[in-house]
């Protein structure tokens, strides 16, 4: 147990939480910050809202692209873990285009595009120039998660790559 800091970080040759009373306070600390209530949903105040969204995901394109000209430049994406990681780049950048779209489709629909199934609550959209379209590019999920995937499976590769030199 004592090891078990120096194995996970062995960069650092000292313990960061060596006292009980340190990791104590740590603990009060972390279950004082606890929110009461966690909202899954964040909506944007028009237009501002989307306008500033939008900036991020184009920061986050252009963030990914010059990443992965970083990789190639110094030849880093010749090793197995940073090619994953640079494949993950390029899904980012198809899962920000994505997202942009389907923000931009979304902010044009009106609240007559959506038909009400009889059943009650559910909606569908029917009126619009592209309902396959828009349902798919709300499913953007579909490019975020193998991003993660590819960008994890890239980091373990490099940790395991780093393991077998030392």
């Amino acid at each position: 147990m004592k090891n078990r800091f120096i194995r996970m970080f062995p960069a650092t040759r000292r313990k960061v939480f060596s006292s009980p009373v340190v990791a104590a306070l740590l603990w009060v600390f972390l279950i004082l910050m606890l929110p009461t209530q966690g909202f899954a949903l964040q909506v944007h105040a028009e237009p501002e809202g989307l306008y500033s969204h939008q900036i991020g995901h184009i920061f986050f394109i252009i963030s990914m692209a010059v990443f992965i000209f970083w990789l190639q430049k110094t030849r880093f994406a010749e090793k197995r873990g940073w090619r994953y990681i640079q494949v993950s780049c390029v899904i980012f950048i198809l899962w920000n285009l994505g997202a942009m779209a389907g923000h931009m489709m979304e902010s044009r629909l009106t609240e007559d595009a959506f038909v009400r199934i009889s059943s009650g609550r559910a909606l569908v959209l029917e009126k619009t120039v592209a309902p396959y379209l828009f349902y798919f590019l709300k499913l953007d999920h579909l490019f975020a998660v193998p991003a993660m995937v590819f960008f994890l499976l890239g980091v373990n590769r490099l940790r395991k790559a780093d393991e077998g030199r030392s």
